[in-house]
C-alpha cells in the first residue's frame, strides 16, 4: 500500500495499470514521447525494484513488475481475506467497551483494506452490530433506527 500511495502521489499509476502504454520508439528519429515515457517508467521501475524480491528483478518495465507482484501476492491475499472476514464475524463485544470493540473491528477492517479486500460499509456495520449482543440493544436501535 505504501508503494501505491507513492506511485499515485507522483501521478505514475498509468504505468502500472497499463493505461499509459509504450509510445512508438522511432518515427525517423527517437520519439520524444518514448523518451519521456521511458524516463518516467525507468524511474518507477527503479523505485519498485529497490524494495522487491528476486522474483521481479528480471522485469524490464514497471507494468511487468506490478503484474508479477499481483500474481505473486494476489493469491496469498485470498486466504488472508477469508481469515480476516471470519475473524470479523466471530468477534464479539463481550466485556469490551463499545469504544474498544469498535476499534478492534475497525482494525480488522483496516487489515482487509491493506490486502486489497475491503468490506463495504454496510457489511462492516452489520458485522459490528452482529457482535454487540442483546445487552447493547440501545446501540443497535440508535444505528439502525429500529
Amino acid at each position: 500500500m505504501q508503494a501505491l500511495a507513492s506511485i499515485q502521489g507522483n501521478g505514475l499509476e498509468g504505468y502500472i495499470d497499463g493505461s499509459i502504454t509504450t509510445p512508438y520508439t522511432y518515427q525517423r528519429i527517437l520519439s520524444p514521447g518514448f523518451v519521456n515515457w521511458r524516463r518516467a517508467d525507468q524511474q518507477l521501475l527503479g523505485w519498485l525494484l529497490s524494495s522487491m524480491t528476486e522474483s521481479v528483478l528480471g522485469c524490464k518495465t514497471s507494468f511487468k513488475v506490478w503484474k508479477a507482484l499481483e500474481k505473486l501476492y494476489g493469491s496469498q491475499n485470498k486466504p488472508r481475506a477469508l481469515q480476516l472476514k471470519n475473524q470479523m464475524m466471530k468477534t464479539k463485544k463481550n466485556n469490551l467497551s463499545i469504544y474498544d470493540y469498535f476499534h478492534k473491528m475497525k482494525g480488522i477492517s483496516d487489515s482487509m483494506v491493506a490486502i486489497g479486500a475491503p468490506m463495504s460499509d454496510c457489511d462492516f456495520i452489520m458485522s459490528v452490530l452482529g457482535g454487540i449482543g442483546s445487552e447493547s440493544n440501545h446501540v443497535i436501535v440508535l444505528i439502525t433506527g429500529k
